[in-house]
């Protein structure tokens, strides 16, 4: 994680939470179940989502899916291992989406999952 953005503190947070015990791993496991993002990695989360979730986890309350699970994040899947940020932007161009808006799943190892999460402009466009 490079820089020192809300993004990479949260992330850093996240994870120390997940690696503190399994009730608590468990809690931040539940939680992505119930915001249907498909993925556990916190770096795949939003700065919202993320907030959302420590704010809860601090205050010992169960964290509540913002918008009951709607989201302008789509995980696509079926990607071709080999295609990067541009070839699905290119894909996605009648929805006029921005590489910054595009992040590549990948496992451990670095190497390509097969899918591609993209933050929409609204809601209804995803």
């Amino acid at each position: 994680m490079g820089g020192d953005s809300e993004k990479d503190r949260l992330t850093a947070r996240v994870k120390a939470v997940q690696r503190s015990g399994v009730e608590a791993k468990a809690k931040w496991e539940a939680y992505c179940n119930k915001m249907q993002t498909g993925n556990r990695d916190p770096r795949l989360h939003s700065v919202e989502s993320m907030r959302n979730f420590l704010d809860a986890f601090d205050g010992g309350v169960e964290p509540q899916a913002i918008n009951e699970g709607a989201t302008p994040v789509l995980r696509l899947r079926g990607v071709p291992f080999q295609s990067d940020i541009l070839d699905v932007v290119e894909f996605l161009a009648p929805f006029a989406i921005d590489k910054s808006n595009v992040a590549m799943g990948r496992a451990p190892d670095g190497r390509a999952t097969g899918e591609a999460f993209v933050q929409f402009p609204s809601i209804e466009i995803a």
